[in-house]
């Protein structure tokens, strides 16, 4: 490298083995939901969902699925795979449902006025209480095989992301336990669920990513205080404003004669 030369390598994120467990999440969901709404004490079996949809997305072949998401265009397939998740539904029985992700436990609330039709009057008590309930029920399931919990926390989007755009976001996130996908789980409210992940995916990203820094004590210097990779941003326009000052004081130097 150059001495006028800076050199930043990085990735966007880590990798580690596939610890999702959300192939369980849409079962999950539909037996609380029920129990919730039928106010019993026993465990409630998974209504029967009759969505098209997602039946022919198990059955047909994913090279036919793919040739026609390639010819049908973008739009389209965004149509099928959010009525595979949600089609079928009664929305008027539904507390809260499962948002697509990559593996991550997502769930959102069902309020009125913002999702159609809605359950929830936003900000009410029944839906204070709807989610400490649902969070205290998914604390409580464990892995059959092993005894250990699902779920390792279940956090509110509110608390995280307060922000302007929060509406667009899921309102629990869900941190999964164990270390690899389970196959079937149990608790008092659920009864058991068998069901085994079907990506095959052995690896998952997460939030460990690194970057090699190369360059003059003033680079080096403003990336030394990145934490994440979002700062990146930040480290970059402090180099340059820096550059730009010592470029300023170079050229103001010499239009002085103070570099001779």
């Amino acid at each position: 490298l150059g001495e006028d030369c800076a050199l930043l390598v990085f990735t966007l994120h880590g990798m580690e083995p596939n610890r999702e467990q959300d192939h369980f999440l849409d079962g999950i969901l539909l037996r609380l939901n029920r129990l919730y709404r039928s106010g019993a004490t026993t465990v409630a079996a998974s209504p029967v969902v009759r969505n098209p949809v997602a039946f022919l997305r198990r059955v047909v072949p994913p090279t036919l699925q793919y040739w026609a998401a390639s010819f049908l265009g973008e739009r389209i397939q965004d149509w099928v795979v959010n009525r595979s998740l949600v089609g079928g539904r009664n929305w008027t029985e539904t507390p809260s449902f499962v948002v697509l992700s990559g593996g991550e436990g997502l769930i959102r609330l069902n309020i009125k006025g913002r999702e159609r039709p809605g359950y929830f009057e936003s900000g009410s008590q029944e839906l204070t209480d709807y989610v400490a309930w649902l969070r205290t029920r998914l604390m409580a399931i464990t892995v059959t095989a092993s005894g250990e919990r699902l779920i390792e926390d279940v956090t509110l989007a509110d608390d995280l992301y307060p922000g302007p755009r929060r509406s667009f976001l899921p309102d629990l996130v869900i941190r999964w336990h164990p270390e690899a996908p389970a196959h079937s789980i149990t608790s008092p409210d659920i009864g058991e669920i068998n069901v085994s992940l079907s990506t095959g995916r052995g690896g998952n990203h997460n939030s460990a990513a690194f970057m090699i820094a190369c360059g003059d004590d003033e680079f080096l210097g403003c990336v030394a205080s990145v934490r994440e990779i979002a700062e990146l941003s930040t480290a970059a326009e402090c180099y340059l404003l820096a550059v730009d000052s010592i470029q300023a004081g170079i050229k103001h130097a010499r239009s002085v004669g103070l570099d001779r």
